[in-house]
């Protein structure tokens, strides 16, 4: 066990037809990222980005984020790990 409270998780991927969307944008050098769960469920679940070539879990304790990418080349969840819609 984890000792984690996971009831957010079972939630919205077992309870829920529609799965979570991941919103992302990128204006003035910032990535924006935000979950969309369907009925606004509360879905803080951590995504990993890959910014010229380094790898970070981002934290999104309240379903959503941003920070400074600059120019850098950036990957969202590159191995494709999490179930999810994807909108941009």
């Amino acid at each position: 066990m984890t000792g984690d409270d996971l009831k957010w998780f079972f939630e919205v991927y077992v309870r829920r037809a529609a799965l979570p969307e991941l919103v992302t944008r990128n204006e003035g050098g910032v990535l924006y990222l935000e979950w969309k769960a369907p009925d606004d469920l509360p879905f803080p679940m951590p995504i990993e980005v890959v910014i010229d070539g380094t790898a970070r879990r981002i934290p999104m304790a309240d379903g959503k984020t941003s920070f400074e990418v600059g120019e850098a080349e950036v990957e969202i969840d590159p191995g494709h790990k999490l179930l999810r819609e994807l909108r941009r």
